[in-house]
């Protein structure tokens, strides 16, 4: 595999945390919107959670101190805004070399970082939104998907259930779940 090709393949198996698998779904499940149009700062945080994800979420923490995971991501974020800076002139070339076309690069310079820098990425981000319903079914049929060939006879993983986009429909009548949880 080449360099862009191992890229793209750790882009959508990276965790995020919070139970989030690939950069696209990341974007969408923090900020709500697509990865080409976060802002620097939005891309540096979740350059930043990929580290280590499990601390440094900014929604839901496994120590469920999202003050402190927050100080903790801000700590990361100052690195990756210092490698940026420090690393700008090969980022730029790179990048240039990959479009083949300087006009169609939009080169990063340090008052852009600094701008960055600035910005109140915290207030983009969407409240944690989590609405498993019928947990244990869930489970169960996710359990399911992974064994089983229904995916043209070979077996889902779950990344590709993670990733894929799917929309996965039960016979559960959830009405008649809800009576026998409560």
């Amino acid at each position: 595999y080449n360099k862009d090709e191992i890229l793209n393949m750790y882009l959508r198996a990276a965790s995020y945390g919070s139970s989030i698998v690939g950069l696209k779904t990341a974007s969408i499940f923090y900020f709500g919107k697509e990865p080409k149009n976060l802002t620097l700062a939005e891309a540096v945080a979740l350059a930043s959670v990929v580290n280590d994800p499990s601390y440094t979420s900014p929604t839901v923490p496994i120590s469920n101190d999202v003050e402190a995971a927050r100080a903790k991501l801000k700590l990361r974020m100052d690195f990756v805004f210092g490698q940026l800076e420090e690393n700008m002139d090969k980022f730029n070339t790179d990048l240039v070399d990959y479009y083949n076309d300087d006009s169609k690069v939009e080169t990063l310079t340090f008052d852009a970082i600094e701008a960055a820098k600035l910005e109140n990425w915290e207030a983009n981000l969407k409240a944690p939104r989590v609405d498993i319903k019928a947990g244990h079914f869930v489970n169960w049929v996710v359990e399911l998907l992974q064994q089983k060939g229904y995916n043209n006879g070979e077996p889902f993983t779950l990344q590709e259930l993670q990733t894929g986009g799917y929309k996965i429909y039960t016979t559960l009548d959830y009405g008649l779940q809800q009576t026998a949880e409560f």
